[in-house]
């Protein structure tokens, strides 16, 4: 129930920290398939440091609560919508009217919402990143 109650909070702060969504995936896939709440989960080298990275980067980024910047979509040099399930991922550009999707077919080891959610993102950063002209 620890571990729940933790990575809930964690969690909570992947709200201001979206891209650390990968450092609690090896935490979750720890506490999978684990139905009694009392019983002890033992951390591992990379469940350790997934954590520490997680705590270090949201502790070392400065946030601007009071003095916070309003972004609007008019700011942006380019628009990606990126979407992910258990079985595929893709993303869209709305200014290009392209899009691109995958069907995830053999994800036995990474078969977590949070690395397809990221992949999809990834992919969508790289594929920006090979535009001519460069965003």
């Amino acid at each position: 129930m620890e571990w729940q109650h933790m990575l809930g909070w964690i969690n909570w702060g992947l709200n201001t920290f979206p891209l650390l969504k990968l450092g609690l995936q090896s935490s979750y896939t720890k506490v999978s398939g684990k139905f009694n709440a009392h019983m002890s989960i033992y951390s591992n080298r990379q469940v350790i440091s997934d954590l520490h990275w997680v705590a270090d980067t949201m502790d070392s980024t400065g946030l601007y609560y009071f003095e916070a910047a309003e972004w609007s979509p008019l700011d942006a040099d380019i628009i990606i919508y990126c979407d992910a399930s258990l079985s595929g991922l893709g993303f869209y550009c709305p200014e290009r009217t392209i899009g691109f999707h995958a069907n995830i077919t053999d994800t036995a080891l990474t078969c977590t919402i949070f690395y397809n959610e990221a992949l999809s993102v990834l992919s969508a950063l790289t594929w920006c990143l090979d535009l001519m002209p460069s965003p």
